[in-house]
């Protein structure tokens, strides 16, 4: 909000056959539109969320989210003028590994610095940012051949119950995903076979291995390949 009580309002929402985005809406103090719908984000994302922003004294904005990428999910930004205009494109926030997952960002924009945080692996991160000298775009991080196993965050989480769990293998080898509830039990294996270098999904329709649904509450997915394990917790609502 501004100092005349103009506010702004940011989201992000799934729309058919177009995938995640961010999108924001300017308004009069008395709540009346100033504009359009805007959308921000550039490209198409499997998934957009956790957007939070930030007006610095003299209107201007900075819009941040997290969003999945070709090589994980990673913390990206929008910048605005004053008078509502988008300067440049959407750039990359934090950047700590191709192959760490980044979540829950949070930012302030002060005296034309961005100043942002967010989490990855477990790790707090923060990142002081030039609102004039933003770094190298979105466009601008690599893909190809990953160099390490790691399996990332589902998404959505929490689902209902369809969900989408990624993950990426240097190597041909066999690879063994499976649903978990809390008490260990084996839910479901989603794959058991060989699986060609690179990143692949799999989707959980939130069914067990004799096609029954599963209640809501928190699982577990396990990823095991030739001695590599990793495992991450989603959470299921109906």
């Amino acid at each position: 909000m501004n100092g005349n009580g103009d506010f702004i309002v940011a989201w992000s929402c799934e729309i058919k056959n177009r995938g995640w985005n961010v999108y924001q809406r300017r308004f009069h103090a008395d709540g009346s539109p100033l504009g359009p719908s805007e959308r921000i984000s550039q490209g198409e994302a499997a998934y957009a969320a956790a957007v939070d922003i930030s007006m610095d004294g003299d209107a201007t904005v900075v819009i941040v989210w997290e969003g999945q990428g070709s090589s994980g999910l990673y913390i990206t930004a929008q910048r605005f003028a004053a008078n509502g205009t988008t300067i440049g494109n959407n750039f990359t926030v934090g950047i700590t590994s191709d192959t760490v997952d980044q979540y829950y960002p949070s930012v302030v924009l002060h005296n034309g610095k961005i100043y942002t945080a967010w989490q990855a692996e477990g790790t707090i991160w923060a990142n002081i940012i030039d609102f004039n000298n933003p770094p190298v775009s979105v466009e601008g991080r690599t893909t190809g051949i990953p160099k390490s196993f790691h399996l990332f965050q589902n998404y959505p989480n929490p689902c209902n119950p369809t969900t989408t769990i990624k993950y990426e293998i240097p190597r041909r080898s066999h690879v063994r995903l499976v649903i978990y509830n809390l008490l260990g039990e084996e839910i479901v294996t989603l794959e058991n076979n060989e699986v060609l270098p690179g990143i692949h999904e799999v989707q959980w329709d939130g069914k067990d291995s004799k096609g029954g649904d599963v209640s809501s509450g928190i699982y577990l997915y396990r990823l095991s390949v030739n001695g590599y394990a990793q495992t991450r917790k989603m959470v299921l609502t109906r």
